[in-house]
């Protein structure tokens, strides 16, 4: 992969593509260098938002699943309805892995809730930053 020319906007992925305006600082070895290299490398956020966003939407659905699945794992008494020490395993591996209010099947919906929050404020990140550069884009000169 080669590496992308000062100023350059590089994408996700690390393709790279020169820009059509310039910006202070975007030329290679200028006095006003963002990067700790003294230049400065535009990133387009916008794709890395959005694919953070679909990670997160993706872990999410996966979660869900998950938990689903966990809460067929003891459908019914495998340990004996006859057996009181059965009876007692099966109730609390029910507790511990489905009703329990700190069961697995709840920790795994209350994760699939945070990435689908994480995903929503992912691609809140992409649509406010996609606005602030279109709205700062009349400083930039051609």
């Amino acid at each position: 992969m080669t590496q992308p020319n000062a100023g350059d906007y590089v994408r996700l992925g690390g393709k790279s593509a020169t820009p059509s305006a310039s910006t202070p600082g975007s030329a290679s070895g200028d006095d006003n260098g963002v990067s700790v290299h003294g230049t400065s490398v535009v990133q387009l956020q916008e794709e890395a938002w959005r694919a953070r966003a679909e990670a997160a939407r993706v872990a999410a659905e996966e979660l869900r699943t998950c938990a689903m699945q966990v809460s067929a794992v003891l459908a019914r008494n495998y340990f004996g309805d006859g057996c009181v020490e059965g009876t007692a395993v099966y109730e609390a591996l029910q507790a511990a892995l489905v009703n329990g209010p700190y069961s697995w099947y709840e920790s795994l919906l209350v994760q699939a809730d945070a990435c689908t929050s994480l995903s929503n404020g992912c691609s809140n990140s992409a649509a406010t930053l996609t606005a602030a550069d279109s709205e700062n884009s009349s400083t930039l000169t051609v």
